[in-house]
């Protein structure tokens, strides 16, 4: 799989990270200290994990995490309360933690093509 060289001390200020299509399976730990992040593309990779240090990207208005091997999502994403497009469609997802309920402003959801068994009624 490919590394990705991120020195999250000199990339303090990076609004945009796009690493859409590559064969990313693991994030580099830096990716989480990246704060100020306010759109991250992680679509059309290999990437079966996304670690609970995604609740430290508390500026994320829109994260897109689309055609990966995705299998849960971490419930520390209730914590990215500014997010607004949240973008988890074909992935190999079985169930949506409850805590995405609490992304008051999330306008944009895209859960297709995911095994999803049962929407909790208090997400929907």
């Amino acid at each position: 799989y490919i590394t990705i060289p991120i020195d999250s001390n000199n990339l303090n200020n990076l609004n945009i990270l796009n690493l859409n299509n590559n064969q990313i399976k693991k994030l580099p730990v830096e990716i989480y200290s990246l704060v100020n992040l306010e759109i991250l593309y992680l679509g059309y990779n290999k990437i079966d994990y996304i670690f609970k240090e995604i609740g430290n990207l508390s500026k994320l208005k829109q994260l897109h995490l689309n055609n990966n091997n995705i299998i849960s999502i971490p419930i520390e994403l209730g914590k990215l309360t500014d997010l607004i497009s949240l973008n988890l469609s074909c992935n190999q997802i079985k169930s949506i933690p409850i805590e995405i309920g609490i992304l008051t402003n999330l306008e944009t959801i895209f859960l297709f093509k995911n095994p999803i068994i049962f929407p909790s009624q208090d997400i929907i």
